[in-house]
């Protein structure tokens, strides 16, 4: 019996073939390149953060250059100096943008690392985010991954790219997952400004030390910078969950949750929406 749902898509899963039925009558678009523009999904992220956790979480400051540049930039305005980047108390220094070339790509494309000065001559109304990052030679994010009405918490860590974590080299650890009895209790999914109708989707943030956090001093905080509801599951992960039996262990991700069980989290999730 078939599952009723069309799966149209320029890439392919594992679980496809649990999911997909060519007679299906309930259609799903699953793009690499649908979905919200750059804009658009930094609106996104600021709901996310507002509907869930706001005196812990961020939004990596953005817009366009000459938003950012005008904002942020430590000259003398009007014989004032000018320190909004300080009073942030962002442990990371305002010296690199990241330019959005290409507003629709994700997975580490579209976009490029330009010091403010040039960014502001070569691309003044590009939108662009602040380069937040530590002193280290690697690239380390964090992805909230949502299947259905479950969510696994993952690490990326680039050990040869120092600015993206899902390029070169790249190691991916699960650190835990939730589950949710129903899905409507993931409020933020349906509040506007914030709806969200793929049955699969990530958040991905970085932490950044804040001189000001409201933690101890100097604490890290958590700063959010992309959002994809199309999202690649990863091939294999190291287990890094002390309740997991396979703790310590470096597994094919279909260990956690089985391809099978992942067409039943979105079929179910698509149903329900239909």
């Amino acid at each position: 019996m078939g599952t009723n749902i069309y799966l149209q898509s320029d890439f392919i899963e594992p679980y496809d073939k649990y999911l997909h039925d060519p007679m299906g009558e309930i259609r799903w678009k699953r793009l690499s390149r649908g979905g919200r523009n750059r804009k658009d999904i930094f609106k996104l992220l600021y709901n996310y953060v507002k509907s869930t956790k706001p005196l812990e979480n961020n939004v990596v400051p953005h817009g366009t250059v000459r938003e950012l540049y005008e904002k942020y930039e430590e000259r003398e305005v009007n014989g004032i100096w000018n320190a909004n980047w300080d009073h942030t108390g962002i442990c990371s220094s305002f010296s690199n943008l990241v330019i959005y070339t290409d507003d629709m790509a994700h997975r580490g494309e579209g976009k490029k690392i330009v010091d403010v000065e040039n960014a502001i001559e070569e691309y003044p109304n590009m939108y662009a985010s602040v380069l937040l990052r530590n002193n280290q030679n690697y690239s380390i994010s964090y992805r909230e991954l949502f299947i259905g009405n479950m969510v696994f918490k993952l690490t990326y860590i680039s050990l040869t790219d120092d600015w993206r974590s899902n390029c070169g080299h790249v190691v991916i650890t699960y650190d835990g997952s939730s589950t949710y009895n129903n899905y409507d209790n993931l409020f933020f999914t349906c509040k506007l400004g914030t709806h969200i109708t793929s049955p699969i989707f990530a958040f991905d943030y970085i932490e950044i030390p804040v001189e000001t956090s409201q933690f101890p001093y100097g604490c890290s905080e958590k700063f959010y910078i992309d959002f994809n509801e199309s999202p690649g599951l990863p091939e294999e992960v190291v287990v890094r969950d002390n309740t997991n039996a396979l703790n310590g262990q470096c597994v094919p991700f279909s260990e956690i949750i089985s391809f099978k069980e992942i067409s039943q989290c979105i079929k179910k999730r698509l149903k329900s929406e239909s």
